[in-house]
C-alpha cells in the first residue's frame, strides 16, 4: 500500500482551514484509498445532515491517526513540511509559481520559521515581470537549504568579506564629525559621518545577507561547518 503523505492536509489544519465536515470527507477518502482503521470508519460514517459535534469528530480523528500510525506534526514542522512538498513541485514543473508564491505566502505569515520569512512579502519585492524567476531561485534556496536551521533574523545580518564574520554590525562614526558641519559639506569629498562596519575587524566590505546570494553563501558555510563539526565528531 502506498505511504499516506498528509503533508498538504497537516499545513491546512495548521492555517486553520479544516473543519469538522473537512475531516469526516478526509476519513472517506482514507478508507476509499484503502485505509482502513475502527476510528476511521466511526468518523467517515457521522452524519453530515445534522449539526456535527466537533470535539467529538477531533476525537475520533486522533484515535485514527493513532490507529494508522501516524503521529500529527505541530504546526510549524506542519507547515514548513508542505512547503519544502511545494517547491519541490515547483522547481519540477508541476505547480504553477504564482500560485506556489500565493501558498507560500499564506504559510510564512503564519510562522516565525526563519526559512520561510523571504516569502512573506516577496511578491512586494520584485515586479510582476521577475516574479516567477524570483520564486524559482528562493524556491531553489529552500529545497537545497530547508533541513538546517536557519538562525533568527539572518535576513537582517551581514557578511564581511575580509574575515568572513557574519551577524549585526556596530556603527562607526567618522572623523569627519569632528569638523563643523559648514566646512565638511564643502569639502570636495564626501563621506558619511556614520558607517557601518564589521563588529569583528571593522572592514566596512559586507555583504546583506537578506540578498538572495547572501544568504546563499551564508548557509553553504553553515552546512560546511556542520559537516566538519560532525567529521571531528566521528574522529572523536
Amino acid at each position: 500500500m502506498k505511504p499516506l503523505d498528509l503533508r498538504a492536509f497537516f499545513a491546512r489544519r495548521a492555517l486553520h482551514e479544516v473543519s469538522a465536515e473537512d475531516l469526516v470527507g478526509w476519513a472517506v477518502e482514507m478508507l476509499g484509498a484503502g485505509q482502513d482503521t475502527p476510528s476511521l470508519r466511526i468518523l467517515a460514517g457521522l452524519d453530515l445532515e445534522r449539526p456535527l459535534d466537533s470535539e467529538e469528530v477531533e476525537r475520533y480523528f486522533q484515535k485514527a491517526l493513532i490507529e494508522l500510525g501516524v503521529p500529527e506534526p505541530d504546526p510549524g514542522e506542519a507547515l514548513l513540511r508542505y512547503a519544502r512538498l511545494l517547491v519541490v513541485e515547483t522547481l519540477e514543473g508541476r505547480r504553477d509559481p504564482r500560485a506556489t508564491l500565493a501558498r507560500m505566502t499564506d504559510l510564512a505569515l503564519e510562522t516565525r520559521d526563519e526559512r520561510l520569512a523571504v516569502w512573506r512579502d516577496l511578491g512586494d519585492c520584485v515586479s510582476e515581470d521577475e516574479i516567477e524567476a524570483a520564486v524559482l531561485r528562493e524556491a531553489g534556496l529552500l529545497r537545497e537549504f530547508g533541513d538546517l536551521e536557519w538562525p533568527e533574523g539572518l535576513g537582517s545580518w551581514f557578511t564581511c568579506a575580509d574575515c568572513g564574520l557574519t551577524g549585526q554590525p556596530r556603527e562607526k562614526r567618522s572623523p569627519w564629525l569632528i569638523l563643523p558641519i559648514y566646512i565638511a559639506w564643502r569639502l570636495p569629498v564626501r563621506k558619511p559621518l556614520i558607517e557601518q562596519v564589521c563588529a569583528g575587524c571593522g572592514s566596512p566590505r559586507l555583504e546583506w545577507t537578506g540578498s538572495h546570494q547572501g544568504r546563499k553563501r551564508y548557509l553553504r558555510e553553515l552546512r560546511a561547518r556542520k559537516a566538519e563539526a560532525a567529521g571531528h565528531s566521528e574522529g572523536d
